[in-house]
């Protein structure tokens, strides 16, 4: 053990078995990745609060559960991470030394602040107080993948596994980095590993999706967007549109397309995932209209502009290089 482990251990205070009960459910629910699990997650963590209105890592939890909404369509950025930022900071006020606090804060100033220095050293400083704890690597690899340090990242996330081996989470987090690392053989060997420990998670078959594209592989990936869009409860929606887009099915696209409405603005539809449509179309300057669009809305994938594959036809573009200036990434 660390010394700060051994201080923390010496110092614990009391837990309410049933709260401690109740925060195990919230972590587990959250650990699904869909949004009827986040919202069970929330639930299961503000009845912790009620019990125990002290309990820094159910605070924790309420962070990472609502800075996570955005991502799958289930807020608005602006709506869920000034809520998880209050949590984070107010599990930091109970306890400073609490690893999964700082790893939320880091999570909220990666993924809405994109406040890239202070991100990185809240993850480090998480990893610091608590190096067995999993999702601290594992954030931490997501932040390494969107600077473009792509081996440091899957040095990370190899340790996230190592730490958590039944995880399917791990190995789609893996699959995903590298994926954005263009090593898409690797990238499929850790979705298959994710599908073989929960054959239903969502997060696994839509990567694999995005991996069968680069592959050129479009019925499986038409066959693995269906499955991700099933189980994340949303229908056929953006993945399938851009799978059709770039495999030349453009009326199907275009049919998919015609279904949005309100949904955008409820936060359902994300800006970043309309960009690499209109790519797949052949309209540059409309899917740059949608990251513009990101931009404004923080949508929280736009860190990973600099190294999603689908973005590459763009690199060059002007309005793409203004981007990336306007949110400060590194050189």
């Amino acid at each position: 053990m660390t010394p700060q482990e051994q201080t923390r251990l010496a110092t614990a205070r009391q837990v309410d078995p049933e709260a401690y009960r109740l925060y195990l459910q919230g972590r587990y629910q959250f650990s699904k990745r869909t949004l009827p699990a986040f919202d069970k997650s929330i639930q299961l963590f503000q009845q912790v609060l009620e019990k125990d209105p002290d309990y820094a890592l159910a605070y924790a939890g309420l962070a990472e559960s609502y800075g996570s909404l955005p991502t799958y369509g289930g807020a608005l950025p602006k709506v869920a991470f000034p809520k998880a930022k209050a949590a984070a900071l107010r599990a930091l006020e109970i306890d400073r030394s609490l690893a999964e606090a700082h790893a939320a804060l880091g999570f909220v100033l990666l993924y809405y602040d994109w406040d890239w220095s202070a991100a990185e050293s809240e993850f480090k400083r998480a990893i610091e107080l608590k190096p067995s704890y999993a999702v601290g690597h594992q954030w931490y690899a997501e932040y390494l993948a969107a600077m473009g340090r792509h081996e440091e990242a899957i040095a990370e996330i190899r340790r996230a596994q190592e730490l958590d081996p039944v995880s399917p989470l791990m190995d789609a987090m893996g699959g995903w980095l590298f994926y954005r690392a263009r090593r898409y053989d690797q990238a499929i060997e850790q979705c298959h590993k994710a599908i073989e420990l929960d054959p239903d998670f969502a997060l696994a078959h839509d990567a694999l999706s995005y991996v069968y594209v680069e592959k050129g592989i479009y019925e499986e990936a038409v066959t693995e967007g269906q499955k991700a869009a099933r189980l994340y409860g949303k229908g056929p929606g953006l993945e399938l549109a851009f799978i059709y887009a770039v495999a030349g099915r453009r009326s199907e696209a275009l049919k998919i397309l015609g279904r949005i409405g309100e949904q955008t603005n409820r936060g359902e539809i994300r800006p970043w995932r309309m960009a690499p449509i209109y790519i797949g179309l052949g309209e540059k300057q409309r899917a740059l209209d949608w990251l513009e669009k990101g931009y404004e809305e923080r949508d929280p994938d736009m860190v990973f502009m600099k190294v999603d594959p689908p973005l590459d036809p763009l690199s060059s573009d002007p309005r793409f290089q203004d981007l990336l200036r306007r949110m400060n990434f590194p050189p």
